[in-house]
């Protein structure tokens, strides 16, 4: 009987628990700010910048994998390197109709890594012989490959603050949630004290 009781006991500490997890968690949900302003990033990141170095290359890219039976691959070449903004649109609509896959969103950093397994053994290269401003185009059986490189980060330099916002943004609405809790916590002490829902012994 006994064990019974204890038992019975420790379900209902367990559900309250729960009850109280879920009315702190849709409390913080209401409270905390998550708005994070391009400056709060760009200050986290300038008081932060030696920690955030890269482990591997990073690379911002124009890429396009088109089958060699498309038309017009000249133009797609051309438009491809350029930096007029009528040929990058001409680009995007080319691939929407003929690419495999692509990549234009040009201020997006990316893994060489996950560069290199898109390119798969349509291109036998390594880190190295890529550099900005360069076009580099390979093929294999069935398809062609075009790379146009904007920009290049090795690893063991520090990360630029675009690679790093979506982490930066994780880190500060983190220590918000936290502050928020102890603020709550400290609240609900305090109210304690005020309404005699408990004694402090001296």
């Amino acid at each position: 009987q006994e064990a019974i009781r204890h038992m019975e006991k420790q379900l209902e500490d367990y559900r309250s628990s729960l009850i109280i997890y879920a009315y702190k968690k849709e409390l913080i949900k209401q409270k905390l700010d998550t708005t994070v302003s391009d400056m709060k990033i760009n200050e986290y990141y300038n008081e932060n910048v030696d920690n955030l170095i890269l482990k591997d290359d990073i690379i911002r890219v124009r890429y396009v994998k088109i089958p060699k039976a498309a038309p017009d691959l000249d133009s797609a070449k051309k438009w491809c390197a350029s930096e007029l903004d009528e040929d990058i649109t001409a680009l995007e609509e080319y691939c929407h109709q003929y690419a495999k896959s692509y990549l234009l969103t040009e201020k997006e950093w990316i893994l060489f890594e996950n560069l290199k397994l898109e390119l798969g053994s349509g291109f036998d290269s390594n880190n190295q012989e890529f550099e900005p401003n360069m076009m580099l185009e390979s093929e294999d059986s069935m398809n062609v490959y075009l790379v146009y490189v904007l920009d290049l980060i090795r690893k063991e330099n520090p990360a630029p603050v675009e690679y790093e916002r979506e982490k930066i943004r994780d880190i500060i609405l983190n220590r918000r949630r936290s502050e928020l809790i102890l603020k709550m916590e400290a609240s609900t002490y305090q109210e304690g004290i005020s309404k005699n829902y408990f004694e402090l012994y001296k």
